[in-house]
């Protein structure tokens, strides 16, 4: 290369580049740099706490105990549905019962002594506490729908009013719900068996008895107590008596029953007239309340009156029941509880113990009927000893035994066979003493057991010492 084209080249490089093309300026971007604001004081806010209903309280299902003592409530049998015919609604009035049993188990039981022609049970009351002696031989009364009533002989209407064992029954429940002093002695000390209805074909209405006539024969002329063939059909009697299976029924319940001492039958208020020659031969027995003489009774062949009095020797009361809402201070449930003094019922005592030798004992032992009817019933059977008092002895052996009855000065003997002892019937208010004559070593307890059909039982212990004057 020559000097000269190496001086050109530097004369070059060192003048001033030549100017770029023009450009547009770059666009400055601003730079979002975060800027640094200080945090705001600001107070907390005052959040009001929020009142959370308190979760509910999942109460435990109640047992079955406390499902069965909670509060029933029992309807009132005179309010119950009937129809054109005046008929009562048969699951109605079941229900009712179920409802007045289930309310007082321990006053009330409910059960049945048959069955009707069309199936129908024959429900039987039994009113009376379980504790204690049995129900079933306490002194008792049965009560029952009279069954010459309009209502119970297929008479009625739907304007007649509700039959007079209704109204007693909503008695009976008011009573059971807030007892009297009364009421609440009759239950623990007697029984009462109420059959508010007799006939329920008659009386209850149900889908399946719109085209099926009432029964032909009347219960009140199916007794056999002065039933006759030739009154017939016509008269509203049966074939033969207890024809139909309701006075089977009740026939051989009331025979069942020895502790019954009483029947009562159940009428409105001027419902039943007493039968003509009557007169002042029906006794009264209280208000509403009167005994059906013999005379009355005669004029009422094959009835349950007769059956009742004939048969099983017992006083027959008319009890009549004012209407719903007319009910005095005496409802027609306190009456049959206050008229519980008359049932027969024994009381003995003080005990009379004299000592004839180391081991030879005297007991003279009075013995009172408390009562107005007799512990047998209102008669005796011809030539038939009644049995219906009887007396066991344990601690002590028999020797000789005597009775001294009425107005007589002297014992008589009684005979000594196989215990027990039977003594006779104690009419109302009869006292008699027995002189028992015993062998026992002294301290021994003896005791003494009186049983009997209609007036319940009693017993007395004492031990043997010298000479005792003491007892119930």
């Amino acid at each position: 290369m020559s000097w000269f084209a190496i001086g050109l080249a530097l004369v070059l490089a060192l003048q001033d580049p030549p100017p770029a093309p023009a450009q547009d300026p770059p666009v400055q971007t601003p730079v979002q740099t975060p800027v640094q604001t200080p945090p705001v004081q600001t107070p907390p806010v005052q959040t009001p706490p929020v009142q959370t209903p308190p979760a509910p309280v999942v109460e435990p299902p109640a047992s079955a105990a406390a499902q069965e003592n909670a509060p029933v409530r029992v309807p009132s049998f005179a309010a119950l549905p009937r129809d054109a015919r005046g008929r009562v609604d048969e699951q109605a009035w079941l229900a009712a019962l179920d409802a007045l049993a289930h309310a007082y188990p321990d006053r009330i039981e409910r059960f049945s002594i048959g069955k009707t022609r069309a199936g129908r049970e024959l429900v039987v009351l039994a009113l009376g506490e379980h504790a204690g002696a049995e129900r079933d031989h306490r002194p008792a009364f049965f009560a029952t729908l009279d069954p010459r009533s309009p209502f119970a002989a297929g008479a009625a209407t739907a304007e007649l009013p509700p039959p007079a064992s209704f109204v007693f029954l909503d008695s009976v429940a008011a009573l059971c719900a807030q007892p009297s002093d009364a009421w609440t002695k009759f239950l623990k000390e007697n029984a009462l068996y109420l059959i508010a209805l007799p006939e329920p074909d008659r009386a209850l209405h149900g889908p399946a008895d719109e085209l099926q006539a009432g029964p032909a024969v009347e219960l009140a002329r199916d007794f056999p107590q002065g039933w006759d063939a030739r009154g017939g059909a016509a008269s509203g009697q049966g074939p033969y008596p207890l024809s139909r299976a309701e006075s089977r029924s009740i026939a051989e319940f009331l025979q069942r029953r020895s502790n019954i001492a009483c029947a009562i039958l159940l009428a409105r208020e001027g419902e039943r007239a007493a039968a003509p020659g009557a007169g002042d031969d029906a006794s009264p027995a209280g208000a509403n309340m009167r005994k059906l003489s013999e005379r009355e009774l005669a004029s009422l062949p094959a009835s349950l009156e007769r059956f009742a009095a004939n048969e099983l020797l017992l006083p027959v009361l008319l009890l009549e029941v004012p209407l719903p809402g007319e009910l005095s201070s005496s409802d027609p449930a306190t009456l049959v509880a206050r008229r519980a003094g008359a049932l027969p019922h024994l009381v003995a005592g003080p005990l009379r113990i004299e000592r004839l030798s180391n081991t030879t004992w005297l007991v003279d032992v009075p013995v009172r009927n408390a009562g107005f009817f007799s512990t047998a019933g209102e008669g005796q059977r011809p030539l038939v000893r009644p049995r219906s008092l009887s007396l066991k002895v344990s601690g002590a052996r028999w020797i000789s035994a005597a009775a001294r009855s009425g107005e007589r000065e002297s014992f008589e003997e009684l005979p000594l066979r196989a215990p027990p002892l039977f003594l006779d019937a104690l009419a109302g208010g009869e006292e008699c003493t027995l002189r028992l004559v015993l062998e026992a070593e002294e301290r021994s307890t003896l005791v003494l057991d009186f049983d009997s059909l209609r007036s319940g039982s009693l017993r007395l212990a004492q031990p043997l010492v010298s000479v005792v004057a003491s007892g119930k």
